[in-house]
């Protein structure tokens, strides 16, 4: 993908970011306004009509169509998002016996496009937020530093060493790479529970209050 951005400056952490905006212009809902809603966009951002959407033509309708300038600037989250559609579809076909198409998204695949894209964004913006140095990883001391911005997202951690070391295992730093796919295996546990009761890791709780909020529906 292109390492273009938006005119937008400074860390996408260090913007306020306009949630209201963000939930309204990815209707990832499965009420008929909001599948109308997907339908048109889909066809805006696919230009020739062919029904696919490359990676390049998603990330381009971020910035063109809906003009969601900070998730645009958010490329691994667009990643993981397009990764996670395309895993779903190919679930999906797998089951009905139908062929599937590797390199890009179909409109079957475009809800769960949208919301891993909502998720993935507000895991980069909670990464980006504790990466304070912006060398595109997390260390110990800036982890401890975060706990406050943790239990904004609904997670007290008690002891940030234990919990920084359950994350990775080597306690010397925490990668954006590390820490969106620590979520996305939480995403991917279909057993989630009702509870937080017995988790041992704050940071899967992390995952698990935002996987309810979002996916659950």
């Amino acid at each position: 993908m292109a390492s273009a951005r938006s005119g937008k400056s400074g860390r996408v952490g260090d913007r306020k970011i306009d949630w209201k905006e963000v939930n309204a212009k990815l209707p990832y809902q499965r009420d008929k306004q909001s599948k109308k809603l997907r339908m048109k966009m889909f066809k805006s951002f696919d230009p020739n009509g062919n029904g696919h959407l490359s990676l390049a033509e998603i990330d381009k309708g971020l910035r063109d169509v809906l003009r969601l300038d900070d998730v645009f600037d958010c490329k691994p989250a667009i990643m993981r998002a397009y990764h996670a559609a395309k895993n779903k579809g190919k679930s999906s076909k797998k089951k009905k016996g139908g062929k599937f198409n590797e390199d890009f998204v179909e409109f079957f695949e475009f809800r769960y496009l949208l919301k891993s894209l909502r998720q993935y964004f507000e895991y980069w913006v909670m990464f980006d937020r504790a990466d304070t140095d912006d060398d595109n990883r997390i260390d110990l001391g800036e982890f401890k530093k975060a706990v406050p911005l943790m239990k904004l997202w609904g997670v007290n951690i008690t002891d940030p060493a234990k919990t920084f070391k359950q994350v990775d295992k080597d306690g010397v730093c925490v990668s954006s790479r590390v820490w969106l796919c620590h979520a996305s295996m939480v995403m991917s546990n279909l057993s989630l529970p009702t509870s937080f009761t017995g988790w041992e890791d704050p940071f899967q709780r992390v995952c698990i209050v935002g996987y309810q909020e979002i996916f659950g529906s």
